[in-house]
Parts: C-alpha cells; sequence; structure tokens
C-alpha cells in the first residue's frame, strides 16, 4: 500500500465567474385566497458563498418580473450546484416544488444559456433564468486532491484586542467580552475576554480559519455597545 501522498495531486486550476440573471415567473401559484403572491427568489451556491442572496420582492403578481444580476466566484474543480428557492413573503412553506437545484457544469463556458424551469406541470408554472459562465482574470488556485474529493485553499486571520486606558470613568457594562464572528469560518464565533488583558496590553492572539474562497467579513461587538462594528477581509 502506497502513503497518502501517494494518492494526493496538488495542481492549479482556474476560477469561472457564473451569472444569473433572475428574469421573471409566469402563473405563479397564490398562497391565499384574497391576494396574489407576494414573491421573492432566493439564490444560494455554498460553494462559492456561505451567504444566501435574494431577489426584491414583487408584490400581489402572478406574473412576477425581476431582472435582477447575481455574480458567484466558483471553482472549476468542485462539482458547484445552485440552489434556487420560490418564496412568499407572507407565508412558508416546506415545499420541495418550490426549489430548484441547477448543477453548473451544464453551462458551457464563454456561452449564456437561457433556462426554463417549470414549478407545475398543470398550472403552467414557470420560472425563466438566464447563466453565463466566463473566465477570470486573476491567478489559478492551488487544490489537492485525490480524485474524488478536493481541498481547497483556506486563510488564517490572526487579530488581537488592544485594551486602551479610558480618559473618563463610565459605567462599566455587564459584557466584559468582545464578541467577534466571522461566518463561514471553523471558529464561528469567539468571545475575547478583557480581564486577561492589561489596562497597557493587548490581549493574546486569537485566530479564525476560513475558505480563501468565501468572502469574509468579521464582526466586532464591544462591550456595552448594540451595534457590530464590521471588517471586510481580504486574502
Amino acid at each position: 500500500m502506497g502513503s497518502l501522498a501517494t494518492f494526493l495531486k496538488i495542481m492549479e486550476s482556474p476560477c469561472y465567474i457564473l451569472t444569473v440573471r433572475i428574469i421573471r415567473m409566469w402563473n405563479l401559484r397564490r398562497e391565499d385566497w384574497f391576494t396574489e403572491s407576494d414573491c421573492y427568489v432566493t439564490l444560494w451556491l455554498p460553494t462559492a458563498s456561505q451567504e444566501k442572496f435574494r431577489t426584491k420582492t414583487v408584490t400581489n403578481c402572478k406574473d412576477p418580473i425581476w431582472n435582477e444580476i447575481f455574480y458567484f466566484r466558483i471553482q472549476s474543480q468542485v462539482k458547484n450546484v445552485l440552489e434556487l428557492t420560490i418564496c412568499d413573503e407572507d407565508f412558508y412553506r416546506n415545499d420541495d416544488n418550490r426549489v430548484i437545484y441547477f448543477d453548473v457544469a451544464k453551462i458551457p463556458l464563454g456561452k449564456s444559456v437561457m433556462v426554463k424551469f417549470e414549478l407545475d406541470h398543470l398550472e403552467n408554472e414557470e420560472i425563466e433564468v438566464e447563466f453565463t459562465l466566463e473566465n477570470i482574470e486573476s491567478p489559478p488556485e492551488t487544490i489537492v486532491t485525490n480524485g474524488a474529493v478536493v481541498c481547497r485553499e483556506f486563510c488564517r486571520l490572526e487579530f488581537q484586542i488592544d485594551r486602551k486606558k479610558r480618559k473618563k470613568k463610565k459605567k462599566h457594562s455587564k459584557q466584559q467580552d468582545v464578541i467577534c464572528t466571522l461566518k463561514g469560518s471553523f471558529e464561528e464565533t469567539q468571545n475575547i475576554s478583557l480581564t486577561s488583558a492589561n489596562k497597557l496590553q493587548c490581549t493574546g492572539p486569537s485566530f479564525f480559519h476560513y475558505a480563501k474562497y468565501n468572502p469574509a467579513k468579521l464582526d466586532i461587538l464591544l462591550p456595552g455597545k448594540r451595534s457590530f462594528l464590521s471588517f471586510v477581509c481580504h486574502s
């Protein structure tokens, strides 16, 4: 038997830009007896981003038109399946007929493809979506693969909290931790205690580990504050 390294291959693989245009629907099924649906569409491509995107809501309409465009940076060596969900603003229904899974591999590189997805053939309920796959002018991504599983590059974000002496005495907040969140990271959320930091020193280093392809945003909640400070992490 060979070693694990024997079966692993390190290679450089290009990334592409996937453009998704949510165009319109026809004959949208209403969810109540009195008005038409208040419809919007969500998009989720977990191999490109942890964030779910959505269109605007078109109110009281059975043939809504959005014509909205969304962009995703995808890796060519992984299986990219886009999830589209048809939603109503006023109703929640766990309906598999309202969820569409589309394999991006069906799109030829450098081409645009218009697709009509049939949701209910009895009511002629359809949604029209345009897909475009294009090259991107950026260095290829280094990946490790055994032919079945692909490991992608990751980043490590190191940070410290600098506790400065206050100019004026203020009422102490019950919360003495700095809450740091980086969605999609391995750690997700960390509570950094300020009690361990000297007034003139920093806390010890803390780390977040996250996939390089995932757009990263660090949210920080300071003691006594109600809103987060947000910082975009550039790899």
